[in-house]
């Protein structure tokens, strides 16, 4: 049962695992379904067989090999998590930076149509001078 309970402590679907529904009579079948669990959902290869294991046979190095890896397989799905939840605050900040972009492509662009507009405005002569007037007050100058 303690190995189901691992199981069923870290399988993230809990649809795969019902641990009220094992009953602590059936051993072997308990250990087989629990190292079929941890090989297919946590990458824990079967490295034990559960008739030993319940008998008192196996290996104790190998036992605590196993169950060492229970251990390593925890960690990296922590890991795993972690860079998870950092790879989404980056790509929301990517997001944020990305329409922040957007807006300032826009106003430089408004900016810019502005700037041409008001030059366009400065190169008009201004009131009803046309060239003749401007001849004139030249030539009066000099």
């Amino acid at each position: 049962m303690a190995f189901l309970a691992l199981c069923d402590k870290f399988v993230q679907n809990k649809e795969t695992l019902n641990y009220d529904n094992f009953h602590k009579e059936t051993t072997v079948p308990n250990l087989n379904t629990a190292f079929e669990l941890a090989e297919k959902h946590l990458g824990i290869p079967k490295l034990l067989d559960a008739q030993e294991v319940s008998e008192g046979n196996v290996d104790e190095r190998s036992l605590v090999l196993y169950v060492s890896l229970y251990f390593h397989a925890f960690v990296a799905k922590e890991q795993q998590r972690l860079i998870e939840e950092e790879k989404s605050r980056i790509e929301e900040r990517m997001k944020g930076l990305q329409g922040s972009l957007e807006d300032r492509a826009k106003m430089a662009a408004s900016l810019g149509e502005e700037n041409l507009q008001l030059k366009e405005s400065s190169m008009k002569p201004r009131g009803n001078w046309n060239t003749q007037t401007l001849i004139t007050l030249h030539l009066e100058k000099s």
